[in-house]
């Protein structure tokens, strides 16, 4: 196997193996090469998978906002009684990165930064649905 190349097991059925199997004889071919041409020349429309995987895989972009005004935001969903989850959750749907800028939001990056305001760590008085401690 070449660098660009990754081996696939398929099942398919016996006659389209048969097929292909004549395929490659006739032309006097493998028959992954035939599998290939039929899949490159084939008129398909295929989804752009690299956006997929960038938005779930890359950290959030940046956005101008200073660390400053992130705290406060913070610090104004503490007093309303928002969820370290739920705080992370707005962070990431505004465009926020992180403080490093080479993560995504999180709750332990909320409470990082919490921690790191007070100097000290913060405990929950409250608990999520699965029990874990989640808020300031």
């Amino acid at each position: 196997m070449g660098k660009n190349e990754t081996s696939l097991t398929l099942k398919i059925p016996p006659e389209i193996h048969r097929k292909l199997r004549i395929m490659a004889a006739v032309n006097g071919r493998s028959m992954t090469s035939e599998l290939v041409d039929l899949i490159t020349n084939a008129k398909m429309k295929m989804p752009v998978f690299d956006d997929l995987l960038q938005k779930e895989d890359k950290p959030a972009k940046k956005t101008e906002v200073s660390k400053e005004e992130i705290k406060k935001m913070l610090l104004s969903w503490k007093d309303q009684g928002v969820t370290y989850s739920a705080m992370a959750e707005k962070l990431k749907s505004a465009g926020y990165s992180t403080f490093s800028g080479r993560g995504i939001w999180d709750k332990t990056n909320v409470a990082n930064v919490f921690r790191n305001m007070t100097g000290k760590a913060t405990r929950s008085t409250q608990s999520d649905e699965k029990g874990k401690s989640d808020t300031p």
